[in-house]
């Protein structure tokens, strides 16, 4: 799988500019007067005061993230990602004899043969 596919799918991760924040901001939210505040504050302005209080955090890249792995781990990740590939090949393969649909000609993840 190509790096740049798994990327855009990554979750936005955040970091909190201090430990004292992020304890603040979580008692907030968790707090019953959060909807309250949100509404008389307004949605637009939390997210703006968001936006001050966080800074976003540095992840690994795929290739960095696979590194740290062991050997058995990586080699437990390829054949975890081969039998997810047969089995969307599979799955739509089915699915064009059902639908009359040719779908499992334009996967990416099945070399045709």
């Amino acid at each position: 799988m190509a790096p740049e596919t798994v990327t855009a799918h990554r979750n936005t991760v955040v970091e909190f500019r201090g430990k004292g924040v992020r304890s603040a901001v979580k008692t907030l939210r968790q707090s019953r007067i959060y909807p309250r505040v949100r509404a008389v504050v307004g949605a637009k302005r939390i997210r703006q005061v968001r936006s001050r209080i966080i800074k976003s955090a540095a992840l690994p890249t795929v290739a960095q993230a696979l590194a740290t792995c062991s050997s058995a781990q990586q080699a437990e990740l390829a054949a975890f990602g081969t039998a997810v590939q047969d089995w969307v090949h599979a799955w739509l393969v089915e699915q064009d004899g059902v639908n009359g649909l040719s779908w499992s000609n334009q996967w990416p993840g099945w070399a045709a043969g």
